[in-house]
């Protein structure tokens, strides 16, 4: 289970970074794989992940489309009813737990092709990912080694 939460973290750090980098700055794919120096073939097989996470979420987000419409009648009920919430609920994790292998999967090829060097700078920046003002992440005066209870 350890193993799963490590993969994962790997996955969305991985994911976070490109789309993040994409959307401010333009860089992409292309920002990650320099900071974390990538080789290509370990560049082949991430991008392969990336596009096969993309269009898992992509699925799952047309399969699940009219959840927010659902929730609200419960929500706006004079009193909440606790098995639709319940029933709500179950839906969307019975959703998630059919991608779980998949997703899984994803994770193991992305964390199995990166060194423990590669897949540190990646924790560090997910750990750090929520922090701004310049001082933490990649960008700031914090190395991912020496940075302690940043």
């Amino acid at each position: 289970m350890f193993g799963f939460v490590i993969a994962g973290v790997s996955l969305a750090g991985l994911v976070y970074l490109a789309a993040r980098r994409r959307r401010y700055g333009g860089y992409g794919a292309y920002w990650a794989f320099r900071r974390l120096d990538t080789s290509p073939g370990q560049e082949k097989v991430i991008r392969t992940a990336f596009s096969e996470a993309r269009d898992l979420m992509r699925e799952y987000r047309k399969n699940n489309r009219g959840a927010k419409e659902e929730l609200g009648p419960i929500l706006e009920a004079e009193q909440l009813d606790e098995r639709a919430i319940d029933s709500w609920l179950d839906q969307r994790r019975r959703s998630l737990e059919e991608l779980k292998p998949q997703l899984v999967a994803i994770a193991k090829k992305i964390h199995d092709v990166l060194d423990p060097e590669q897949r540190k700078k990646v924790a560090h920046f997910v750990a750090h990912s929520g922090h701004h003002h310049g001082h933490h992440g990649w960008h700031g005066h914090h190395h991912y080694r020496g940075c302690h209870g940043c």
